[in-house]
């Protein structure tokens, strides 16, 4: 089958000196390497055009001058279809490339395509490509027959056209082309209309009204088929049109174009528009209108892809914070609407999965909705679009679970864009472990051993061992002390503006507690790091924290709640400082002993020791308890009990008083104190003998009658102590005087007057809100003391 060409033919007007000219176009066929054309006059003789070559695209620029010569304006067309070609384009557009050098060594592919495609609407490109030939050696009125010959490479020439006539300087306008139609899409028509033989080129007008005003929208003359229809879908047959659509700058905004010196924008969505199309000649004479046809173009065109998501945890840790950028662009990234009718509301959908992969299957994104948020695409004061989700289903009971999110926007049309990438997050986990149960805190020598059973709670990390200071069986809180209850007390409270003081001593890991659990059944931990010889009792808590490091915070104070701590004190060795005797005073058939030892946390007692000489081996008499009550027997320790192991020793423990009931009268005794802790720990206990003794002796006498303190009185005039006074009247005959003694609440008794020669006694040492005992004592010439008065109290 061979390639036939059409060849037209058209005559120029003829000019005022009587001149014409004929311009022949032909179609390229694929086997032909150039072409010749034969000229002859009905019944004359045929002479062939162009010389003896064949008509050709030039191989040099001596071939080039032959056909359009430098400086021209045909020149200067060739020279910007060239610059067009180059890759990469110029710096400067404006300046172009010399034709000549670019024939000279040689076309590139891009452009002997770029120049195949111009030669199609511009004659003097078409002469530069083979394809086209101008007579010029032609009397006006005469009529004239052309044959076009393709000259193939293999040999054989094939005639192509033979006999077109043509009459110079007659010539008929084309006919406006058949078949006009327009397909409008979104902000675009596509204006399709059939061949028409004698046209070379077409030109399409527009105008918003049926009467016009019409402007021509194709920058260039329409020469090219079309081969698909506005939806892309394939034509039957290729046939001539052209899309209007506008154009756009780099943000998607429109922009205008010049067209014919005119600015066109192209067409919007809502607006109807109409189309009119005229042929033009190979000499670009313009032949008649058609009749317009008209189009509306319509939204067609998702919404771009919401961009731009993130999801971030709330502040409180309760939801998670989408944000995503609001869609005013389609997926041309161009404004969805310049002129036309707005979409004033869009609906933005938001999709929730436990996973990636059910967000990717779109089929499946209807089931994941969870929100839908509406948004102004025209809004600028709104950029950016956000929704929270605090559904509870995001806080796991334990540790994170993480969500991913996606976003469609639907606009007002119900097109849906496309979905915005899939992106994931967690809310961070705030919840905190739970209490943990402390099973066993055991004293050694060097140490103390502590058991906890395993945090039930699946996200656990590990476990803290936390330490502070016992005082009385609770942990320590600074500016609060803890005496021991008394039976049926309630313990004190833990309100406090203080807080613990407590420190890590230790960390176990959840992998090294469950290694504990499979070889023993319990956690535990040894603490090393008790000070040696420590007369304390310490407090351990077993602080869990999950694998978020959420450490459990105990009560409002950092204080562990009742229960979550056990008190334990190491088994020390150590006894404690010997006590110094600070009174022996005779007494009728007794002897008063009175001492001051170290305070230690764990003083418990002391032991009363009496020889009757200094070198004799001191002989056990009593044990006095710091609390004042004495045994007969000596103290020989107990486990500690850290109920009664204050933090801070009170100085008054150390204090303590005896009376030898048993010393006889007018005999001299050596007296030796010691100190016993609550583990039995005693002072000198290895050599008795080398605790200090001192001597005295107990004397008889008959004693004064015993006083009676009277009822209390107003506190001194100016306010600094109490006033005691007793009974009966002072007597100079019977008595030298009286003796003062006083007590706090559960303390002994201690003198704070000298002898009172009268009947009362101004106690200034006593202090604001404490409750005090008195008891007076008479005393005659010889110094013997009545019985002590009954104890009177007095409220300051």
């Amino acid at each position: 089958m061979v390639d036939i060409a059409l060849l037209q033919a058209t005559s120029d007007g003829v000019a005022a000196d009587g001149t014409t000219r004929i311009a022949l176009r032909w179609e390229s066929v694929g086997e032909a390497i150039g072409y010749r054309l034969h000229r002859r006059t009905p019944g004359g003789a045929s002479v062939v055009l162009g010389g003896a070559d064949p008509i050709r695209l030039p191989q040099s620029a001596t071939e080039l001058r032959t056909v359009v010569t430098p400086g021209t304006v045909e020149w200067n067309t060739i020279a910007r279809v060239l610059t067009a070609a180059q890759s990469p384009p110029p710096a400067d557009p404006d300046v172009l490339v010399d034709p000549g050098a670019v024939f000279d060594r040689g076309l590139t592919d891009l452009e002997r395509a770029t120049l195949q495609a111009a030669s199609q609407a511009d004659l003097t490109v078409g002469r530069v490509d083979g394809i086209a030939y101008i007579d010029a050696d032609v009397t006006a009125g005469q009529e004239y027959l052309y044959d076009l010959i393709a000259v193939r490479a293999q040999g054989g020439d094939l005639v192509l056209s033979t006999d077109v006539a043509v009459t110079a300087g007659v010539f008929t306008l084309p006919a406006p082309p058949s078949g006009l139609v327009a397909q409008p899409g979104d902000r675009r028509v596509l204006v399709l209309w059939n061949r028409n033989p004698l046209a070379a080129t077409f030109v399409v007008q527009r105008a918003s009204a049926p009467g016009g005003p019409y402007l021509q929208i194709d920058p260039q003359p329409i020469a090219y088929d079309t081969t698909t229809d506005i939806d892309g879908a394939a034509l039957p047959l290729p046939q001539p049109g052209f899309l209007d659509v506008g154009a756009w700058a780099a943000d998607g905004s429109p922009t205008s174009r010049m067209v014919a010196g005119t600015t066109v924008d192209g067409p919007d969505t809502g607006i109807t528009y109409w189309y009119r199309v005229a042929s033009r000649d190979t000499l670009n004479r313009l032949g008649a209108w058609s009749a317009p046809v008209a189009a509306t173009p319509v939204r067609s065109l998702p919404p771009r892809a919401p961009d731009g998501l993130q999801v971030t945890a709330t502040t409180a840790a309760d939801g998670l914070a989408l944000q995503w950028n609001t869609v005013d662009r389609n997926v041309e990234n161009h404004w969805l609407v310049d002129q036309g009718i707005p979409d004033t509301s869009q609906t933005n959908l938001v999709y929730r999965a436990d996973s990636r992969e059910q967000l990717e299957d779109l089929a499946n994104l209807p089931a994941l909705l969870v929100a839908t948020i509406p948004s102004d695409p025209y809004d600028a004061t709104n950029p950016v679009q956000s929704w929270t989700d605090t559904d509870p289903v995001l806080i796991p009971p334990y540790g994170t679970k993480p969500f991913f999110y996606r976003v469609r926007v639907m606009d007002a049309a119900g097109i849906l864009s496309a979905p915005s990438a899939v992106i994931g997050a967690a809310v961070p986990d705030t919840i905190p472990p739970g209490p943990s149960t402390i099973t066993g805190a055991e004293g050694k020598a060097d140490r103390i051993h502590v058991e906890w059973k395993p945090n039930p709670e699946p996200d656990v990390a590990g476990y803290q061992v936390w330490r502070g200071v016992c005082d009385n069986g609770y942990v320590y809180v600074p500016g609060i002390s803890h005496l021991p209850p008394q039976k049926g007390e309630q313990p004190p409270s833990k309100e406090s503006r203080y807080h613990c003081d407590l420190t890590q001593v230790g960390d176990i890991p959840v992998g090294d507690a469950l290694a504990m659990i499979a070889a023993h059944g319990v956690i535990e931990f040894d603490d090393t790091t008790v000070p040696a010889n420590s007369p304390l009792c310490y407090a351990y808590w077993i602080r869990a924290y999950d694998f978020a490091g959420n450490l459990y915070p105990g009560d409002v104070h950092g204080c562990p709640r009742p229960g979550e701590y056990l008190c334990a004190g190491l088994r020390e060795k150590t006894p404690p400082q010997l006590p110094v005797l600070t009174a022996l005073r005779a007494r009728d058939h007794g002897v008063e002993l009175e001492w001051i030892g170290a305070p230690e946390p764990d003083l418990h007692a002391f032991h009363i020791y009496r020889a009757e000489s200094p070198t004799d081996a001191p002989e056990f008499l009593a044990c006095v308890f710091t609390d004042g009550t004495v045994s007969s027997l000596p103290w020989s320790g107990l486990p500690l009990s850290c109920a009664a192991i204050p933090a801070v020793a009170d100085p008054l423990s150390a204090h303590g008083a005896y009376v030898d009931a048993d010393a006889e009268p007018h005999r001299i005794f050596w007296y030796r104190v010691s100190a016993v802790d609550w583990l039995g720990n005693e002072s000198s206990a290895g050599d008795l003998a080398a605790i200090p003794a001192d001597s005295t002796f107990a004397y008889a006498s008959t004693v004064p009658a015993t006083p009676t303190i009277l009822p209390q009185a107003m506190p001194l005039p100016d306010g600094c102590g109490l006033g005691v006074s007793w009974g009966p009247p002072y007597d100079p005959a019977a008595v030298q005087g009286f003796v003062v003694f006083r007590a706090a609440a559960g303390q002994p008794f201690r003198q704070v007057s000298g002898v009172i020669q009268g009947n009362g006694f101004d106690d200034e040492t006593a202090r604001r809100g404490v409750d005090y005992y008195y008891r007076v004592q008479a005393v005659d010439a010889t110094g013997a003391l009545s019985e002590p008065s009954a104890p009177m109290l007095q409220r300051y």
